[in-house]
């Protein structure tokens, strides 16, 4: 096996040119900073985006619809007009909608930004409400006296007040 040439040139010593080359290649690696390198401990944030829309029924816009991320706390609920804004953040959040005597509406962000939602009345869980000055109780849960009157009954009466 042969040794390599070494040369003396001053106080230094050069092996071939290719160990040279070799040499200042390492050493500009090594002392050259990493500037598009990621910080390790860096935090990553999720995106947020901000969605809005109108929610309406058969009869038009809909006030006080309330509208919740899925999972969070994060809500809000419509205006007179039936316009929402709400801010979300995440990979796919899903936007859930709900209303008294409605069907509640899951809808998933995606890439939308805007989002109106029809609402549907939800005949199966409607029943008899009985509206108290603070509260609402089905008629089964009041405990008190309840009277109805037809309006047939009303239309009888000799008063003419009532019309």
């Amino acid at each position: 096996m042969k040794k390599p040439k070494i040369k003396k040139i001053g106080k230094y010593f050069l092996l071939s040119n290719k160990l040279l080359l070799t040499q200042l290649l390492l050493f500009s690696l090594l002392t050259i900073p990493l500037h598009a390198s990621a910080t390790p401990n860096a935090p990553i944030l999720p995106q947020q985006k901000t969605i809005t829309g109108t929610v309406s029924d058969e009869l038009g816009p809909m006030l006080g619809v309330s509208i919740v991320v899925k999972g969070t706390t994060n809500g809000t609920t419509t205006d007179f007009d039936g316009n929402y804004s709400i801010t979300v953040e995440g990979d796919n959040p899903v936007l859930i909608f709900t209303y008294i005597g409605y069907k509640a509406q899951k809808v998933t962000v995606g890439s939308q930004t805007t989002i109106n939602v029809t609402m549907a009345a939800d005949a199966e869980n409607l029943e008899e409400v009985v509206v108290l000055g603070y509260t609402t109780r089905k008629k089964g849960e009041v405990t008190g006296s309840v009277s109805a009157i037809k309006s047939e009954e009303l239309e009888k009466t000799s008063n003419q007040g009532f019309s």
